[in-house]
Order: C-alpha cells, then sequence, then structure tokens
C-alpha cells in the first residue's frame, strides 16, 4: 500500500478533506461539481506538479476566499509530503523537513492515470507518447531522468546559441553531449518497449481483441545514421529554424490499428480501450518489474469506457493488486454491482467527503 492517507485543503471546491487509505479501490461517487476529481486530482498534483489538463499554476486552483492551498500525502515508508501554496506566491514542496522536487516525489510513487485528457495518448501530439515512453525507464532505468534533464540542458543550449547566430564550431561544441544522451535516452526506451509488449499484447485481448496493434517507434533521427553527423548535415536548416531539428525531443511512437493509424481507425470508443490497455500495461510491468507499488488513478469512470470495457478495468486492476482511486457520477456503481471488486466508498456532496461502511450501503436491492 504505497499511499496511508492523503488531505486537501482550499482546492477549488473542497474546503478541507482528510481520506485514510487502504489497499485496493477506493470510489468516491456524487454529483457532478462535486469535488470528486479535485480530491483524486490531488495525488496527481503532489506526483507530477500538473493538473489532469497538464496546467501547473496552482493560483486558480485555491478556493474562492482562502489564502492557500494545502495538499499532504503520507505514504509507507517515507515522512510525510506537503505542497503548500500561497497566492501569488511560489509554491513550497516538502518531505518531512526537505525540500524536494516532483519529479523526486514520483520516483517513490509510480502514478498511471484515465481521465478526460487521456486520448491525448492516441490523438495527441507525440510529447503525450514520449511521456509513456519515458515512464517505464524513470521508474526502472538508473540515471534515465538524469539523461533526459542533461539532454534538456545541452539541448536548450545549443538552441540558444543557435539564435545568437554563434559560429559553426561554436555551435557544433554541443552536438557530441547531446547525440551521447540521445543515444543513451533511445536505447532505454526502446528497451522498455521491448519488454512492455507481452504485457500490452495481454491487455489488448482483453479490450481489443479483433484488432492488431502495430508500434512504430522513432528515435527523433534517421535510425542508421549517427545523431551527430545529423546534426552537423542539418545546421543550415537548423540556423534557419532557430532550434534543433533532430534528437531525442522528436522522438514518437506511432500507433497504427490493422495497417491503418489508430488515430483514424479507431473509434472514440475504442481508442480509450485503446489506452486502457496501454495504461494497465504499465502497471502490469512496473508491479513485475520495479520494487514500487504503482497507483492508478480513474477519473470519471463509465464516461470513459463502455460497460463491457469497465468491468475488465475493474477486474485488471483488482487482478494486479494495484491500489486505486476511481471517481464516478452517482448511479454508475448500480451498473457494475456484480464486478465491482471489495472497495472503500466515498460520498462527496459539495466539497464534504463522507465515509460508507460497507459497499452495500449504496446497493440496497443486493442486501441479503
Amino acid at each position: 500500500m504505497p499511499i496511508h492517507a492523503f488531505g486537501v485543503e482550499n482546492l477549488r471546491i473542497l474546503q478541507q478533506s482528510w481520506i485514510e487509505a487502504s489497499d485496493g479501490i477506493h470510489w468516491f461517487f456524487g454529483p457532478n461539481g462535486s469535488g470528486k476529481t479535485s480530491l483524486i486530482e490531488a495525488i496527481h498534483l503532489l506526483a507530477t506538479g500538473k493538473t489532469f489538463s497538464g496546467k501547473s499554476e496552482l493560483d486558480p486552483l485555491i478556493r474562492d476566499g482562502a489564502p492557500h492551498l494545502t495538499l499532504r500525502l503520507e505514504l509507507a515508508e517515507y515522512p510525510c509530503v506537503q505542497l503548500i501554496k500561497q497566492r501569488k506566491q511560489e509554491k513550497r514542496l516538502t518531505m518531512g523537513m526537505e525540500g524536494i522536487r516532483h519529479h523526486q516525489l514520483a520516483r517513490h510513487l509510480p502514478l498511471v492515470s484515465l481521465h478526460g485528457q487521456a486520448l491525448a495518448l492516441v490523438n495527441g501530439p507525440a510529447l503525450h507518447r514520449r511521456r509513456f515512453l519515458d515512464w517505464g525507464p524513470f521508474h526502472h532505468q538508473p540515471g534515465h531522468a538524469q539523461a533526459l534533464q542533461a539532454y534538456q540542458r545541452l539541448l536548450r543550449q545549443r538552441n540558444t546559441s543557435l539564435r545568437r547566430g554563434d559560429s559553426d564550431p561554436v555551435v557544433k561544441s554541443w552536438d557530441k553531449g547531446l547525440a551521447e544522451m540521445a543515444e543513451r535516452i533511445n536505447r532505454q526506451r526502446g528497451d522498455y518497449l521491448e519488454v512492455l509488449r507481452p504485457h500490452l499484447d495481454l491487455q489488448l485481448k482483453k479490450l481489443l481483441p479483433r484488432h492488431r496493434l502495430e508500434l512504430r517507434f522513432t528515435p527523433g533521427w534517421p535510425r542508421q545514421r549517427p545523431l551527430e553527423e545529423v546534426l552537423a548535415e542539418q545546421l543550415p536548416q537548423d540556423r534557419l529554424r532557430g532550434h534543433t531539428q533532430a534528437g531525442a525531443h522528436r522522438a514518437d511512437l506511432r500507433l497504427f490499428i490493422d495497417g491503418h493509424p489508430a488515430r483514424e481507425r479507431l473509434s472514440q470508443g475504442e481508442k480509450r480501450r485503446l489506452v486502457a490497455a496501454m495504461r494497465l500495461a504499465q502497471l502490469s510491468w512496473i508491479r513485475d518489474h520495479a520494487s514500487q507499488t504503482p497507483v492508478c488513478l480513474v477519473d470519471d469512470f463509465g464516461s470513459e469506457l463502455d460497460c463491457e470495457g469497465g468491468e475488465i478495468l475493474l477486474k485488471t486492476l483488482d487482478e494486479l493488486g494495484v491500489q486505486s482511486f476511481i471517481t464516478s457520477i452517482e448511479g454508475i456503481l448500480e451498473n457494475y454491482h456484480r464486478c465491482v471488486p471489495p472497495a472503500t466508498l466515498f460520498h462527496v456532496k459539495q466539497g464534504q467527503v463522507t465515509p460508507l461502511s460497507t459497499r452495500d450501503s449504496v446497493f440496497p436491492e443486493v442486501k441479503s
């Protein structure tokens, strides 16, 4: 059980809530606008520094009339994590008495999310698929996060040199280090994709059994050529554009279904099933290959998947033994009462969270 408890103070409609967590599924249900999404989004904010929609600005999230926002998280075997954001001031993120960064917390809390923006993994720009590729190495490959940081630093320096109009030797002075980091990142992404594939195939058999998925990983430059050579060749074009066109920052994981681009071939519902399969594969993989216990966040359950897909998702989360936090509107639980594993239930209304002692409290028709 990675999360023992978490607390929210002055996050949107939520004034003050403290949730005691356990193993398995935690289900928050209630009417729209009651604060359900904000509850589980608090975990996402702590681990990533961003909302589900990818925004990092916190001032708009502070409850009207409140001077600050506070999020707390208690993890197994680690000191309490706390984020405090005063209006118009820098946020403070601490673990115990020490200041930390979000990526440091994320290493202790492997997080997989399914929410309203999840389809960006299929429909969105390559950035979303690069994040998917980097998630596994970040949690399992020593030095992957440092390689990404070093690569981004070198890339910024090379781009600055290009825009400044530095001489060719000065611009090229960044190429060797940039290429070395890019090759390392490329190898780790490719290795992860290879070991993830069996887990993905298993989930696809459940969620998209009639389709064949092909993954085409492109590193961001021609595979058969060294990146340093490509950078030297493209230098005149890079000067014209003011930025580096080849490298690990241009990598993509192209998704093809039955030989066609997935974004064009699949319906919206099938795309949601594909995203669910990819996220469940990540959870399955990390359970087998890393020491950390993963956490899954599912927002607005019932709108993201059809009934059969939802049943498969719940059954798989239960089989994997993943600690999960799910939200839904009222009435959704009744549709799944025969397949919902033992779950800790919470009713949310107008920012107030009420724990329910048993699952039967929302299923009176199935009481004995």
